[in-house]
């Protein structure tokens, strides 16, 4: 996800790409997975999706980018890696859950949510010297990585959910806590306003009173 902010200006500068082209892309990526997350994460809990297949999708397309010179085919191939990217997140944290125990399901869940945000910051350098080398075809080499990850999360998880899920006990109704939808309600507007909140302070212009701008 970080790799497309990472070569806008690229695209601008190689492609003639206007700022609202180029913008769209991520608008479109963005969206894509946004919107699409509630529906996949319905879907994992009765289905379920490879993590690793979902990496993988996302980081080819991505990869693909890179060599892409019609505008609509990039915009193709940016929806399908958010297609990849939305899959990834619901079943990802499924598992995290599942591979939890009760004594350490807030250290587990830290280091799964440290490793995306490590994930976030090395995406942009590592896109840029990709890029500085061997210009936009370089994204090419990204796949490696995500066939890295593959090849590791077959081996750590043969079973994927389905294997993590037989030492997962899931309680019989009736016996676990209620279910109550007000914890979540109130996560939700938490969320919202942290988005709200960090998109003012992000768009407000330098030199207006009581902010110091960026």
């Amino acid at each position: 996800m970080p790799v497309l902010p990472a070569i806008l200006l690229l695209l601008i500068i190689n492609y003639g790409y206007s700022y609202l082209a180029a913008g769209l892309l991520v608008t479109a990526y963005n969206a894509t997975s946004s919107f699409t997350q509630p529906l996949v994460g319905g879907l994992s809990d009765t289905r379920g999706f490879s993590v690793s297949i979902s990496i993988l999708v996302s980081a080819v397309f991505i990869a693909l980018m890179g060599i892409a010179q019609n505008y609509y085919l990039m915009m193709l191939f940016a929806i399908i890696a958010a297609l990849g990217h939305a899959c990834f997140h619901p079943t990802a944290l499924s598992l995290v859950n599942r591979l939890c125990a009760g004594e350490n399901r807030g250290r587990i869940t830290s280091f799964f949510v440290v490793g995306g945000n490590f994930g976030y910051a090395i995406g942009p350098v590592l896109t840029g010297l990709l890029v500085i080398w061997m210009r936009p075809p370089g994204l090419l080499f990204l796949i490696f990585p995500a066939l890295f990850m593959v090849l590791a999360l077959r081996y750590l998880l043969p079973g994927g959910i389905a294997g993590a899920c037989q030492s997962y006990s899931r309680p019989e109704p009736g016996n676990g806590p209620e279910q109550s939808k007000k914890p979540f309600v109130i996560l939700m507007i938490v969320s919202v306003l942290r988005a709200w909140g960090s998109l003012c302070r992000d768009h407000v212009p330098a030199g207006v009173p009581g902010y110091p701008g960026v």
